[in-house]
């Protein structure tokens, strides 16, 4: 019985699903887009938790921003969220290796294609942020208490140590870049490079594991400020926080030290990474 129980539950579930992939070949990119953008509208209403979080976030992110600007770009970031199941729906039936270039309005970035084109080893890294499921990491995950707490918007954030270990261990660069949609209810795209982190670019720091995921999260930090609405700020990037912070206790001196070896990190940066996160992420 059991058994039984547990076909009819996947069938209740599949079907559903597979009806409403069935409506949106029929409906087609333009519409399906549509619809999805209304959906995210609708989720950033009923979806209390989910867009507090990206409200609270949004906030630190932005101190100077007024309220209504906040309230926008937590909806947009909730209707990219929907529409990016619409792009992987239709993506592998429109776009193939015959006419992706009719769907890159803009590809910046030609000394990573010139390191692709000669098969050069790289690990490649994005975030939550426009299209991210491509081929490579989505290096803005909350990495637990075992991570690496790096600068991001102002606060420290822990994140994962896989990018750095890799890198370190291959010898290889760390290739930072974004997908985003940039046709509104199409799928045409802007592919870019933002920075390529070699391995002499740590050789000679005290603590690479420090610095490579702190360089490639303040580059990852550039390209959510350039397009906030394609950030995803409903998940928890801020989640875990540093012991010192759990204890109350001041920010230890060996800390201090790795983030002023950060040229972009300056004294009244680091003053205000001292500071508590101030909610619950």
């Amino acid at each position: 019985m059991a058994r039984n129980q547990g076909a009819l539950v996947n069938w209740l579930q599949y079907l559903p699903v597979r009806a409403l992939v069935g409506l949106a070949y029929l409906a087609g990119v333009r519409q399906s887009l549509k619809a999805a953008s209304g959906l995210g509208r609708l989720g950033f209403v009923l979806d209390r938790r989910h867009r507090q979080r990206a409200l609270d976030h949004l906030r630190l992110a932005f101190p100077s921003w007024d309220e209504d600007r906040i309230v926008r770009t937590a909806q947009h970031s909730f209707q990219r969220f929907l529409q990016l199941g619409v792009e992987m729906l239709f993506m592998p039936r429109n776009i193939t290796k015959d006419n992706y270039e009719e769907h890159l309005i803009r590809l910046d970035g030609l000394s990573a294609l010139d390191m692709f084109y000669k098969r050069e080893p790289m690990v490649l890294v994005t975030a939550h942020f426009g299209n991210w499921e491509a081929v490579g990491f989505v290096a803005d995950q909350n990495g637990g208490e075992r991570g690496v707490f790096v600068p991001f918007f102002g606060r420290l954030a822990s994140t994962p140590k896989t990018v750095g270990l890799l890198a370190m261990n291959m010898n290889v660069p760390v290739v930072c870049g974004y997908a985003r949609r940039i046709e509104e209810h199409g799928l045409k795209y802007e592919i870019a490079t933002t920075e390529i982190i070699r391995p002499q670019d740590w050789a000679d720091r005290s603590d690479p594991l420090f610095y490579i995921p702190a360089r490639y999260v303040s580059v990852i930090e550039k390209m959510v400020r350039e397009h906030p609405e394609d950030y995803m700020w409903s998940h928890r990037r801020w989640r875990s926080r540093p012991r010192f912070e759990r204890q109350g206790k001041p920010m230890p001196d060996s800390l201090k030290r790795k983030l002023r070896e950060l040229r972009w990190v300056d004294e009244a940066q680091l003053a205000e990474l001292e500071k508590p996160l101030g909610f619950q992420s």
